[in-house]
Protein backbone atom coordinates (compact mmCIF):
# COMPACT_ATOMS: atom_id res chain seq x y z
CA UNK A 1 0.00 0.00 0.00
CA UNK A 2 1.22 3.72 -1.22
CA UNK A 3 -0.68 5.47 1.77
CA UNK A 4 -4.37 5.97 3.03
CA UNK A 5 -7.07 7.66 1.90
CA UNK A 6 -9.05 9.26 4.51
CA UNK A 7 -12.75 9.58 4.90
CA UNK A 8 -14.25 11.93 7.60
CA UNK A 9 -17.55 12.02 9.12
CA UNK A 10 -19.03 14.46 11.45
CA UNK A 11 -21.28 12.34 12.97
CA UNK A 12 -22.53 8.81 13.12
CA UNK A 13 -24.58 8.91 10.11
CA UNK A 14 -22.71 7.06 7.45
CA UNK A 15 -22.54 8.56 4.15
CA UNK A 16 -22.32 5.58 2.08
CA UNK A 17 -21.88 7.51 -0.97
CA UNK A 18 -18.43 8.74 0.44
CA UNK A 19 -17.18 5.97 1.80
CA UNK A 20 -17.43 3.93 -1.64
CA UNK A 21 -16.08 7.24 -3.12
CA UNK A 22 -12.54 6.44 -0.91
CA UNK A 23 -12.64 2.92 -1.61
CA UNK A 24 -12.66 3.60 -5.15
CA UNK A 25 -10.05 6.09 -4.85
CA UNK A 26 -8.12 4.13 -2.40
CA UNK A 27 -8.30 0.89 -4.81
CA UNK A 28 -6.88 3.43 -7.76
CA UNK A 29 -4.42 4.83 -6.00
CA UNK A 30 -3.16 1.28 -4.04
CA UNK A 31 -3.77 2.53 -1.29
CA UNK A 32 -5.69 2.04 2.62
CA UNK A 33 -8.58 3.59 3.90
CA UNK A 34 -8.64 5.45 7.52
CA UNK A 35 -12.36 6.40 8.92
CA UNK A 36 -12.57 9.18 10.99
CA UNK A 37 -15.18 9.92 13.26
CA UNK A 38 -15.03 13.29 14.70
CA UNK A 39 -17.64 13.91 17.49
CA UNK A 40 -18.78 17.45 18.67
CA UNK A 41 -18.31 16.99 22.18
CA UNK A 42 -21.71 18.64 22.37
CA UNK A 43 -23.67 16.22 20.81
CA UNK A 44 -23.16 13.42 22.75
CA UNK A 45 -24.46 14.29 26.02
CA UNK A 46 -27.24 12.85 24.48
CA UNK A 47 -26.52 9.37 25.27
CA UNK A 48 -25.44 7.27 27.95
CA UNK A 49 -21.84 6.42 28.37
CA UNK A 50 -23.13 2.58 27.47
CA UNK A 51 -25.47 3.58 24.50
CA UNK A 52 -22.31 5.64 23.15
CA UNK A 53 -20.29 2.90 23.03
CA UNK A 54 -22.43 0.72 21.15
CA UNK A 55 -22.99 2.69 19.03
CA UNK A 56 -19.08 3.50 18.04
CA UNK A 57 -18.63 -0.26 17.86
CA UNK A 58 -21.60 -0.74 15.33
CA UNK A 59 -20.37 2.76 13.67
CA UNK A 60 -16.74 0.84 13.29
CA UNK A 61 -18.42 -1.73 11.91
CA UNK A 62 -20.07 -0.05 9.24
CA UNK A 63 -16.75 1.90 7.96
CA UNK A 64 -14.11 -1.02 8.14
CA UNK A 65 -16.78 -4.51 6.95
CA UNK A 66 -17.27 -2.19 2.88
CA UNK A 67 -13.74 -1.88 2.92
CA UNK A 68 -12.44 -5.67 3.97
CA UNK A 69 -14.94 -6.80 1.60
CA UNK A 70 -13.13 -5.05 -1.45
CA UNK A 71 -10.13 -6.18 -0.90
CA UNK A 72 -8.39 -3.06 0.95
CA UNK A 73 -6.94 -2.78 4.41
CA UNK A 74 -9.52 -0.51 6.32
CA UNK A 75 -9.29 1.12 9.86
CA UNK A 76 -11.80 3.36 11.44
CA UNK A 77 -11.43 5.65 14.74
CA UNK A 78 -13.98 7.70 16.69
CA UNK A 79 -12.74 10.90 18.34
CA UNK A 80 -14.56 13.18 20.37
CA UNK A 81 -14.43 17.17 21.11
CA UNK A 82 -13.94 19.99 19.15
CA UNK A 83 -13.44 18.33 15.17
CA UNK A 84 -10.62 20.56 13.85
CA UNK A 85 -8.51 20.37 16.83
CA UNK A 86 -8.65 16.23 16.75
CA UNK A 87 -8.65 16.56 12.75
CA UNK A 88 -5.20 18.15 13.70
CA UNK A 89 -4.11 15.47 16.26
CA UNK A 90 -4.73 13.08 14.60
CA UNK A 91 -3.20 14.05 11.36
CA UNK A 92 0.12 15.05 14.24
CA UNK A 93 0.05 11.10 15.23
CA UNK A 94 0.01 9.78 11.90
CA UNK A 95 1.46 10.00 8.30
CA UNK A 96 -0.66 12.29 5.55
CA UNK A 97 -2.98 10.67 3.92
CA UNK A 98 -2.82 11.07 0.13
CA UNK A 99 -6.41 12.78 -0.01
CA UNK A 100 -9.31 13.55 2.00
CA UNK A 101 -12.78 12.41 1.36
CA UNK A 102 -15.38 14.49 3.31
CA UNK A 103 -18.54 12.34 4.58
CA UNK A 104 -20.42 14.34 6.47
CA UNK A 105 -23.63 15.94 6.57
CA UNK A 106 -22.80 19.30 7.14
CA UNK A 107 -21.40 22.14 5.89
CA UNK A 108 -19.22 20.94 2.92
CA UNK A 109 -21.75 21.63 0.13
CA UNK A 110 -19.73 25.00 -1.56
CA UNK A 111 -19.94 28.48 -1.24
CA UNK A 112 -19.81 30.46 1.66
CA UNK A 113 -21.10 27.94 4.35
CA UNK A 114 -17.82 25.89 2.80
CA UNK A 115 -15.65 28.39 4.15
CA UNK A 116 -17.11 28.64 7.28
CA UNK A 117 -17.40 25.53 8.40
CA UNK A 118 -14.63 24.13 10.47
CA UNK A 119 -13.14 21.54 7.51
CA UNK A 120 -13.15 24.69 5.86
CA UNK A 121 -10.92 26.90 7.81
CA UNK A 122 -8.30 24.36 8.14
CA UNK A 123 -8.53 22.32 4.72
CA UNK A 124 -5.34 24.36 3.62
CA UNK A 125 -3.16 23.06 6.65
CA UNK A 126 -3.89 19.95 5.86
CA UNK A 127 -1.20 18.89 3.26
CA UNK A 128 -3.46 17.00 0.85
CA UNK A 129 -6.52 17.92 -1.45
CA UNK A 130 -10.11 17.63 -0.11
CA UNK A 131 -12.86 15.71 -2.27
CA UNK A 132 -16.50 16.60 -1.23
CA UNK A 133 -18.65 13.68 -3.41
CA UNK A 134 -21.95 14.67 -4.69
CA UNK A 135 -24.71 13.51 -2.49
CA UNK A 136 -27.18 11.21 -4.50
CA UNK A 137 -30.86 12.45 -4.77
CA UNK A 138 -33.74 10.90 -4.59
CA UNK A 139 -34.30 10.18 -8.17
CA UNK A 140 -38.02 8.30 -7.65
CA UNK A 141 -41.15 9.55 -9.03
Amino acid sequence: MKGKIMVIFDSLQVRKEALQYAIELAKRTDCSVMSLVLLDSSECVHFSPGHLEILNRQTIHELTAPVRQAGLVGEAEIRTGNPSSELMKFLADCRSPRAIVWGGVSGMDGGRRQRDHWLGRVKDRLGCPVVVPAMKTDTQG
